[in-house]
């Protein structure tokens, strides 16, 4: 955004800039409106609103450079932050402070809370703990009665209370000071104080508010300490961009020395660098915070940093695939006596038969080492016959009195992998009993109901949709199966990777010893459809061909596709359309698209109700975009109280209760969960959605938009998984010719992970 965005006063933005990039703006916080974990969303001086993430805790009074995109709040310009940091000043202890107190005592609200910290400081425990009838007569509003009782819990609570205070002066939020109590104890400031980098453990704390605080007590730039924190920082925030389970040595190295220097170089020579980071390395391995390993004549070992086949790994992610190799082994070591195929063919032709299908060769073959391989995966395309597979396989499980589950990662997948089998499927989250401990904050606090200590009772296992499960989601699964139990993988790799880390069915497929038919033959093609096939032409770059079902509509540009798809939209209010794009940025992007298309379906009268950020109507489409493990509502497809909504379920604005001042969000037709403010946060508009999110669902109708987008994601495979949601119609926006540069680009999605190779060694042990 150009500089006129910047007054004396402070930066102003109008309707003008919304859709527009920012950086560096400084703005001051008026007033905090919802926190929760590192998630702030903050009115400033300036007249506008913030929401974003913030490493250190967010205080009304103080001021930060805050850049990010403009987007619409109320019809009001809204910066959605994508950096927010802290300008230190001499108020910002006094303001930290007076956070603390209001979180802390009840009947301290901002006005008091400022004027205890203004006038007592760092030492406000002490004396009110002291002296409480001094303190309430030099205090405007703080009553001797009330002074009273701050001192007695005071006393009661003082070595934790001191604690929290000298954690949130240093910067963390109420929940990170909480997380670190309970892993140092009392002993935390003097830990903190050592080594201030001991703090990267807490879930959200990231090496600024580790880095803020070594500088009131260190000064050496290459601290070793200091170097270990940022070598695990950039594995950590690589790891979280990429999908990647590790990296090499020189890409670690140049982002460490980023986040070490944040672009100012030191007068350090490239050998002092080079000596210090190796050093460094290996401090963040003796501290259990990465693996440093490589693959050698069929065998995983540790090595050097300086070895040129080094990998450094996250220690849980390198932990996790490890097990993943373990379990896969003990599968191939179990000792199965096969039936005589011939005999078991002739029986899979009959309940093909029965139900009036002719099963061709791969087919007859998938279902029969899925009825006795201990593991086994089924890949194909679609129209390919996964779906008619399934329900032949729960036939049998049936027939045969063989206890099974059926599964799949979201709740549209589960729900139509239900209708394609005939039988009940869960989510895996629901399968597997996930809840999340007590303070329920970010993906750490996991727990599952289903492990090593309470196995499912099932003798198989059907997981639909494997290309979208992580590493860790398939560990918990393979952890959560007695022993004896089988395996049954249906997934197509052709689609985009899982959104968490690893690569696991492509992993998976790469080894040879694990019994696997790719099935080829499109059935729908024969129907007349196009869908399947155009989707096998977009993997080889080929122009899709149009018809009843498959539609491309061209524009000169992405305004002028605006509003053909907003005609789009309304004329199919009514049906199960989706809109998908690549990207959530630009014109055609999801984040001023939603904006559009709720006005546009919203034409009369004013909200229902609203929390802040968001506009909330009766019928709007909405998306969950964060785990919730504890929310408990009623499920009338189980006939009892369930738990959990999970990322990337779309739901439907229901009505508003008064009496219990929720909002109605009816997910899957049928699942109606009652939401607060705070919850409300986890909800984001999905008249619109990304193609990344909208993956393992299915809709009706696809409409497909394609405009200015980032190269990274202007590639086949997107368009691919984009093509494959749909069941009935794709319709394609191809904005400026996207369409054609998509297919040029094959957008090889690789990720660097190392279950393959731990495969290896396993399949040099059990050929196939």
């Amino acid at each position: 955004m150009s500089a006129r965005g910047q007054s004396e006063a402070g930066p102003v933005l109008t309707s003008d800039d919304i859709g527009s990039d920012i950086s560096e703006f400084e703005v001051t916080v008026s007033r905090v409106i919802f926190s929760k974990g590192n998630f702030f969303i903050f009115a400033c001086r300036e007249g506008f609103s913030v929401k974003g993430n913030s490493d250190s805790e967010v205080c009304a009074g103080l001021s930060y450079k805050v850049s990010g995109r403009v987007t619409s709040y109320q019809g009001q310009p809204q910066l959605s932050a994508t950096s927010i940091v802290l300008i230190k000043g001499e108020e910002t202890d006094i303001k930290r402070i007076a956070s603390f107190l209001r979180d802390t005592f009840d009947g301290v609200g901002e006005k008091l809370a400022e004027t205890l910290a203004q006038n007592f400081g760092g030492k406000v425990l002490d004396e009110l703990m002291s002296d409480p009838q001094k303190v309430a007569s030099q205090t405007t509003g703080l009553t001797s009665k009330k002074a009273l009782k701050f001192s007695r819990e005071i006393e009661e609570n003082k070595g934790i209370l001191e604690t929290l205070l000298y954690l949130r002066k240093e910067g963390l939020s109420k929940t990170q000071a909480e997380h670190v109590y309970d892993a140092f104890g009392e002993d935390s400031k003097k830990k903190v104080e050592d080594n201030p980098f001991c703090l990267l453990r807490i879930p959200g704390i990231a090496f600024g508010v580790c880095d803020e605080i070594y500088s009131k007590y260190h000064d050496e730039v290459l601290d070793l300490k200091r170097f270990s924190g940022a070598v695990y920082e950039s594995v950590k925030q690589l790891s979280a961009q990429s999908g990647n389970t590790y990296f090499k040595r020189d890409k670690i190295k140049a982002s460490s020395v980023s986040i070490l220097f944040n672009g100012k170089m030191a007068d350090i020579t490239p050998e002092q660098l080079d000596s210090s980071f190796d050093e460094a390395a290996k401090g963040a391995a003796d501290d259990k915070f990465i693996t440093i390993y490589k693959f050698s004549d069929n065998k995983c070992m540790g090595c050097d940093i300086e070895d040129p086949d080094a990998r450094i790994a996250l220690r849980e992610y390198f932990g996790t695939e490890a097990a993943i190799k373990k379990e896969i082994e003990a599968f191939l070591e179990a000792k199965v006596k096969m039936p005589d195929e011939n005999e078991t063919l002739k029986l899979i032709r009959r309940m093909g038969n029965d139900r009036g299908i002719t099963l061709n060769e791969l087919q007859e073959q998938a279902i029969y080492i899925s009825m006795f391989s201990p593991i086994a995966i089924i890949t194909g395309g679609p129209g390919t016959g996964k779906t008619t597979i399934t329900s032949i396989l729960a036939s049998h499980f049936k027939t045969e009195g063989i206890s099974f589950e059926f599964c799949a990662p979201t709740g549209r997948a589960a729900k139509r992998l239900s209708e394609a089998s005939g039988v009940h499927a869960s989510t895996i989250h629901r399968l597997l009993e996930m809840s999340a401990s007590d303070d329920d904050e970010g993906e750490e606090g996991v727990l599952f109901g289903r492990n090593r200590s309470n196995p499912l009772e099932a003798r198989v296992i059907v997981a639909d949709e494997a290309s979208m499960i992580d590493m860790f989601l398939f560990k918990a699964l393979l952890d959560a199966m007695r022993p004896g139990a089988s395996l049954i993988l249906v997934g197509d790799p052709d689609q985009l990777p899982s959104v968490g880390a690893g690569n696991i069915l492509s992993d998976l497929l790469s080894c040879s010893s694990i019994p696997c038919v790719k099935l080829e033959h499109i059935f729908r093609q024969e129907d007349e459809g196009l869908i399947a096939s155009n989707a096998t032409r977009i993997l080889n770059g080929q122009m899709p061909l149009t018809g009843p079902d498959f539609e491309i509509i061209s524009t000169n540009s992405d305004s002028e596709a605006l509003p053909v798809i907003t005609d789009i939209s309304k004329k199919r209010s009514d049906s199960d359309v989706a809109i998908l794009c690549p990207t959530r940025r630009g014109i055609l992007g999801t984040e001023l698209l939603n904006i559009t298309l709720q006005k546009e379906h919203n034409t009369d009268g004013e909200p229902m109700r609203v929390r802040e950020g968001l506009e909330l109507y009766k019928g709007d489409i909405v998306m969950q975009i964060r785990n919730n493990y504890s929310i408990e509502y009623y499920d009338p497809t189980e006939g009892s109280v369930a738990r959990g909504v999970f990322n990337g379920e779309l739901g439907t604005v229901g009505d508003f209760d008064i009496l219990t001042a929720k909002t109605d969000i009816i997910f899957d037709g049928d699942r109606r969960i009652g939401y607060d403010k705070k919850l409300l946060s986890d909800i984001e508009l999905a008249y619109a959605v990304t193609v990344h999110k909208a993956q393992g669902c299915e809709f009706d109708c696809v409409v497909i938009v394609l405009g200015m987008m980032n190269m990274m994601l202007s590639n086949r495979r997107i368009l691919y998984t984009a093509v494959t949601r749909g069941r009935k119609k794709v319709i394609l926006i191809n904005s400026g010719n996207r369409l054609e540069k998509m297919l040029s680009s094959s957008g090889d999605f690789k990720r660097d992970t190392s279950l393959g190779d731990f495969l290896k060694i396993v399949e040099g042990r059990h050929p196939a």
